[in-house]
C-alpha cells in the first residue's frame, strides 16, 4: 500500500506506528476525514518509528495516519530538501492520493 504526497510515493498510510520501520527518511502525519487526506506534518528523521512515537498525541477530528518515504542513501541535508519540496507541493494544493 502506498500514498502519493506531492510527487513522492510513501509507504502507507498506516494507523499503527509499529508498521513503520526503524530507518531514516521522511514521514508524514495525515488526518483522514470524509474520505480525504489532510497533511498535518511532514519532516525527516534518522529513525522514523522512534521520531513518530515522540510526537504529541493530539487528535484531529478524523483518523490520524502515518506514511514513510525511506531514504537510505540520503543524508539530513538531502532529506530536508525533499521536505521543502513536499511542503511546496502542498502549498500548491496538490492533495495526497492513495495508490492501490
Amino acid at each position: 500500500m502506498s500514498i502519493l504526497i506531492g510527487k513522492h510515493e510513501f509507504d502507507g498510510p498506516f494507523n499503527d506506528v509499529d508498521s513503520l520501520e526503524e530507518r531514516e527518511g521522511l514521514y508524514v502525519v495525515l488526518n483522514y476525514k470524509d474520505e480525504q487526506y489532510e497533511l498535518i506534518h511532514v519532516a525527516q528523521a534518522d529513525n522514523i518509528r522512534e521520531r513518530i512515537q515522540l510526537l504529541p498525541s493530539a487528535k484531529p477530528d478524523g483518523r490520524v495516519l502515518f506514511a514513510a518515504l525511506y531514504t537510505p542513501r540520503f543524508g539530513t541535508r538531502e532529506r530536508n530538501i525533499l521536505v521543502e519540496d513536499i511542503e511546496s507541493d502542498i502549498d500548491n494544493n496538490e492533495p495526497a492520493q492513495e495508490i492501490a
